[in-house]
């Protein structure tokens, strides 16, 4: 189940707030420019699929948004444990950066936590198949899969480059937990 954890930036030991229902959890996220819907999986794709056979496979989901929000790339990302080195990778994503254009995230397998640090609280979003979250334009962020990630996204970019970031240089996202300790196994 999804759920979003609302901290004040000064206080990662204190949470401020708890949602579980998708429908709260979006209204929150609205309050704040973020968008967070459900789409449906198909389930037994999503474990299997090569890249090309998941973008064929959720092509109506991608016209559809690539002509309503205006999307001009899309990738597949999967971190699993064929993945070489995936430390790397979530070392990478584990500081806190913007990207200078608006993007959404499709969960079709796994999970994820996004932190979205805004307004001076931080909200923590933890990500399942089927969840979708889309970011504005220069909102600050990091993203943690966990110690052995295991989740396959649909990315959407408002970029033809794809994926583009600029590091913050804060360290706020060592202050906080991580993955491993805010999903007990």
């Amino acid at each position: 189940m999804s759920w979003l954890k609302i901290f004040d930036e000064n206080k990662p030991e204190a949470q401020v707030e708890f949602l579980q229902d998708a429908d709260k959890i979006s209204q929150r996220l609205h309050e704040v420019g973020v968008c967070f819907e459900r789409w449906p999986v198909d389930k037994a794709i999503a474990n299997t699929a090569s890249p090309a056979e998941l973008l064929n496979a959720y092509q109506e989901k991608i016209d559809q948004s690539k002509k309503e929000k205006k999307f001009i790339a899309v990738d597949v990302f999967r971190l699993n444990s064929f993945t070489p080195d995936p430390d790397q990778e979530r070392g990478k994503l584990l500081e806190e950066h913007i990207n200078p254009k608006s993007g959404l995230c499709f969960f079709v397998a796994g999970t994820g936590i996004f932190y979205l640090h805004t307004d001076k609280k931080v909200y923590v979003v933890y990500c399942q198949s089927g969840d979708v979250i889309s970011l504005p334009a220069g909102m600050p962020h990091w993203f943690d899969m966990g110690p052995t990630p295991h989740f396959t996204c649909l990315r959407f970019f408002n970029s033809p480059h794809g994926w583009e970031t600029y590091y913050t240089e804060s360290d706020i996202a060592n202050t906080f937990p991580k993955y491993e300790t805010l999903v007990a196994p």
